[in-house]
């Protein structure tokens, strides 16, 4: 081979388990400032040798994908979007995380996409190899690249076409055809390919997927997005590591859930709804509104679907138990332990020391909570 929200509720719902980022979501988003790290549990796959193993990755908005020819390789991926990987040996490797899609909207009424990343890398040989964002298209059928660093060799993947400046960079744009080669739809085809790669090569940054989308236009790029994912590919008796630890996707969908997590947030909530066991204030949401809870009831989640249901209720217990908190823009936090007689709002400033609206987790509902000092 070389994946409108209103009221505090939906907003909640939607950003609780969104986990888009590997921090806070904000226009000034720099990866390459960030500490990076991974959050959630992590889970490794070994795949299957010339079989694409694929999911959607739990309580997430994104989705995963392995596949290689022969070696010895695996992929380890968290809820937050951040992955690892590592291969031996393998004649073609590839490991992605990111955005699924339904293959029936094109690139333009999913804009704008864009990712933001960094990544160590462990150097290791390789025919051939590309680190940046990977995806397909269907209707027609086609395979794409945004390259912004290789191991060994920079790409010449086929015929260069033209250039792009995108991100303060200039990036030259190939295309490239495959006849009879793997696709995803899980037999061979011929299809056409297009590259763009960055003249320098980077380990972190932000990617305009959408300008790169426009750009490749000019050369027949078309068709209904498949994924959009941060990949690494390598290939030729290729053995490496690499480490995503900061990874964020952004698209329509997205942007939209944010909008409304910023709208919910700065909405006046009523006194009156507050939640008499605990200092910690409890937002209403209207149980009219209420969504699928377990994941025997839930909602099933479809390709492509940015968000995930979980269900919330007017009544929310703050009695002794377990609780496990979110920021307002899905980013998991951690777990607290709340005992008889102690406050919700105290546990929760206690451990994370801020004064701020959460979304907190319990017996499978969910509420935002004000927390004051």
């Amino acid at each position: 081979m070389g994946n409108k929200i209103s009221g505090v509720l939906k907003a909640g719902v939607i950003l609780a388990f969104g986990l888009c980022a590997t921090s806070a979501l904000a226009d000034d988003f720099d990866a390459c400032k960030e500490q990076g790290g991974h959050t959630g549990e992590g889970t490794r796959n070994p795949g299957k040798s010339d079989v694409s193993v694929k999911d959607a990755i739990p309580n997430s908005i994104y989705h995963y994908e392995i596949w290689y020819q022969g070696g010895n390789n695996s992929m380890t991926y968290y809820q937050d979007g951040t992955f690892s990987a590592e291969w031996n040996g393998s004649n073609d490797f590839l490991a992605r995380v990111g955005l699924k899609y339904n293959s029936d909207k094109t690139y333009q009424e999913l804009s704008p996409i864009t990712a933001d990343y960094k990544f160590t890398k462990q150097s290791g040989n390789a025919s051939y190899s590309y680190i940046g964002i990977y995806g397909w298209t269907q209707e027609p059928l086609s395979e794409y690249y945004i390259t912004d660093d290789w191991f060994g060799g920079k790409p010449n993947p086929g015929n260069r076409v033209g250039e792009v400046q995108v991100d303060g960079e200039t990036y030259d744009i190939y295309t490239n055809t495959r006849y009879n080669a793997p696709s995803i739809l899980d037999h061979n085809e011929t299809f056409t390919q297009y590259f763009s790669v960055r003249r320098n090569a980077r380990q972190c940054g932000h990617i305009d997927i959408t300008a790169h989308m426009k750009a490749w236009e000019k050369y027949g790029f078309k068709g209904k997005l498949y994924e959009a994912k941060l990949l690494v590919e390598a290939g030729g008796g290729a053995t490496g590591k690499i480490d995503f630890n900061v990874l964020r996707m952004q698209d329509a969908n997205t942007i939209a859930a944010e909008e409304a997590a910023k709208s919910s947030a700065a909405e006046p909530e009523s006194s009156a709804d507050a939640t008499p066991e605990s200092s910690a204030e409890v937002l209403p949401t209207s149980s009219a509104e209420a969504l699928p809870t377990s994941s025997a009831d839930a909602a099933p989640i479809t390709p492509g679907d940015s968000t995930i249901a979980i269900h919330t209720a007017a009544k929310f217990s703050v009695t002794a138990g377990e609780f496990q908190v979110f920021n307002m823009l899905g980013k998991y936090m951690g777990k607290v332990l709340l005992a008889d007689g102690t406050s919700l709002n105290d546990a929760i400033y206690a451990k994370f020391g801020k004064a701020q609206v959460y979304m907190v987790k319990k017996d499978g509902l969910v509420k935002p909570v004000r927390v004051t000092k």
